[in-house]
């Protein structure tokens, strides 16, 4: 299940591929292979679009068993919504390994939740970081909102909450800008109040505050290191 939605709001995702249907899908004879990755990512791209999951997952699974990153994404979605963890995270692991960050996101859903892997926030986090220092959005909420509640087992911290909150300005994301410019406006997480700047953030208007905002954490966020 993705956990997301545990941490911001409008970010949960149905999962309502019949167990039935997925095992159909992955025993059926595969579709003719062709040499070309890219060429079977774009047959499972419209199969998928046609609603044709049996022939969606043929032909991602022939991508990404020659190395395909987004063919290996691809699979593992279907994977994941189907309730087939164990093989969603052997699929997420591989794209992940290749940098790809909504794999590395989905990954860290999978180890916050303990589904298909070992529950293990530890890796979740770093999961997070790795895709949110490449500027996911969605993983830089998490670990802002993280580090403003104290989850994933992570300290109250309000100082990296706003760095996480500025990357997120930066990378141009409304929610971050939403959730800075309130904090600007209620002088929360430690800011002061300051309703013109507020303005400014959740319009876009200027560049967010660039201290902290090129610090990396390390694995656990607990140490700032350049």
């Amino acid at each position: 299940m993705n956990s997301v939605a545990r941490y911001y709001p409008g970010s949960s995702r149905s999962r309502c591929l019949p167990q039935f249907l997925l095992l159909l899908c992955l025993s059926v004879t595969p579709v003719l292979a062709s040499a070309d990755a890219e060429e079977d990512l774009s047959r499972g791209n419209q199969a998928h679009r046609e609603g044709d999951i049996r022939a969606a997952m043929s032909w991602f699974q022939k991508a990404a068993e020659q190395g395909h990153a987004i063919a290996q994404l691809q699979l593992a979605r279907i994977l994941d919504i189907a309730e087939e963890n164990e093989e969603a995270a052997k699929w997420y692991q591989r794209a992940a390994a290749q940098g790809n960050t909504e794999a590395e996101f989905e990954l860290g859903n999978l180890y916050t939740a303990g589904e298909g892997v070992d529950k293990d926030l530890e890796q979740a986090v770093q999961a997070y970081q790795r895709a949110a220092q490449q500027g996911h959005a969605d993983a830089i909420r998490v670990l802002a909102a993280a580090f403003e509640h104290g989850r994933l087992n992570l300290p109250i911290d309000h100082e990296r909450a706003v760095s996480w909150l500025r990357r997120g300005v930066a990378h141009q994301d409304r929610w971050s800008m939403k959730r800075l410019a309130t904090a600007y406006q209620n002088g929360e997480l430690g800011l002061p109040v300051d309703s013109q700047r507020a303005r400014d953030v959740e319009a876009g208007r200027i560049p967010p505050l660039v201290d902290n905002v090129n610090l990396k954490y390390d694995d656990l966020g607990k140490t700032l290191v350049k």
